[in-house]
């Protein structure tokens, strides 16, 4: 897969913008008001809605794979010169469910995106135990960028929260 270097450029000046509108005391509270059991993505998607809005992102865009046999939609979507972005926030079922894997799959298939922002939890805590989420997500990640297993997804940015 082949990117221009300006795209990547933007996506990445987009990343560090929406890192920095994440990472606020505000958005932090926020986010630590949420359940750490019983919690949803819906909570951290009310957080993260004003911020992704702000930056050019439509939430929930379906015909963006109207061409599958499937119901797929993206939590947010951005359009970015010929290409796109999409931004997919998880919660509880990142890992048990591997949605951080449907995630990158819907962007792998989207024929208007090639990009993937992924929000997850850092941690996870469960009547079991806690899970140390963001960690696991980065890790997986990589496997799909190396040269051997590569995808076409251009970029993977994981922001913890």
């Amino acid at each position: 897969m082949t990117t221009a270097s300006s795209e990547l450029d933007e996506v990445r000046s987009l990343a560090r913008d929406l890192h920095r509108a994440m990472d606020t005391a505000a958005t932090a509270t926020a986010l630590a008001e949420i359940p750490p059991i019983g919690g949803t993505s819906h909570a951290v998607d009310a957080i993260v809605t004003p911020i992704a809005s702000h930056y050019g992102f439509l939430s929930q865009r379906a015909d963006l794979f109207s061409g599958y046999p499937t119901r797929l939609r993206p939590d947010w979507y951005r359009p970015l010169g010929g290409s796109g972005i999409l931004l997919e926030i998880e919660r509880g079922k990142t890992i048990t469910n591997n949605m951080d894997l449907l995630d990158l799959w819907k962007c792998h298939i989207c024929r208007e995106a090639d990009h993937l922002f992924l929000v997850v939890p850092l941690r996870v805590t469960r009547t079991t135990g806690s899970e140390n989420v963001y960690s696991r997500v980065v890790a997986r990640m990589k496997t799909f960028v190396m040269p051997e297993n590569q995808v076409n997804v251009a970029s993977i940015a994981v922001f913890g929260y």
